[in-house]
């Protein structure tokens, strides 16, 4: 095992030994999100950490907050990061030309703005859209194309029962369809066909 961990004196290391997120990246570098220390990029090549990403109050284009909970990379390259309560941006956007991320404040008022503070967890689906499970808010799917998003809200009712408000983890299979997984109400799956949201009942 190789042992990769905070050294104050050294910043080719971690900024934070909390981690709370892991993403390899196309260009064979490994993705860490850590709890305080923002996001680290790190290149297996040279057991180094290449670049620390930090909030600053100051900046806009910086990273949201310093807690990543969450972190996908497309199959395009695009890297989206999912943060811990802040009114900022819980989802961002890495924009690798500036080195910088795109922000999307939690906008509750505006119907197709970003609808939360935690973005727990983050996955693209088969039509290109980014699926983002929160803490409180149920699910967001944000559009690339349009930089819009669209909500299913806690408590909303779907087929056989009502949508939880805490969204844990996606898969989305080799026939298409989507699966999540919740806190509190177990299993759902997103009917692409009809267009609704079915919750997972064991036949047995």
């Amino acid at each position: 095992f190789f042992y990769l961990k905070n050294n104050p004196k050294d910043p080719k290391t971690l900024s934070e030994n909390r981690i709370y997120a892991l993403c390899t990246s196309r260009d064979g570098t490994i993705w860490i999100g850590t709890n305080g220390g923002g996001l680290n990029q790190y290149d297996p090549q040279t057991g180094n950490v290449i670049a620390h990403y930090m909030h600053d109050p100051a900046d806009p284009s910086s990273l949201a907050c310093n807690t990543v909970v969450s972190l996908y990379e497309s199959p395009e390259g695009t890297l989206y990061a999912g943060c811990w309560q802040t009114e900022r941006g819980a989802f961002c956007r890495f924009v690798p030309e500036s080195r910088t991320f795109r922000r999307y404040p939690h906008e509750p008022n505006r119907p197709d703005g970003l609808h939360c503070t935690v973005a727990r967890t983050i996955i693209k689906d088969c039509a290109g859209k980014i699926w983002i499970g929160t803490d409180g808010s149920g699910i967001n799917i944000f559009d690339p194309a349009t930089e819009t998003f669209e909500h299913v809200k806690p408590n909303t009712p779907v087929d056989g029962g009502l949508m939880d408000r805490d969204v844990r983890c996606f898969l989305e299979d080799h026939q298409k369809t989507m699966w999540f997984g919740t806190d509190s109400s177990g299993l759902f799956w997103f009917d692409r066909a009809r267009n609704r949201i079915v919750k997972f009942h064991d036949p047995s």
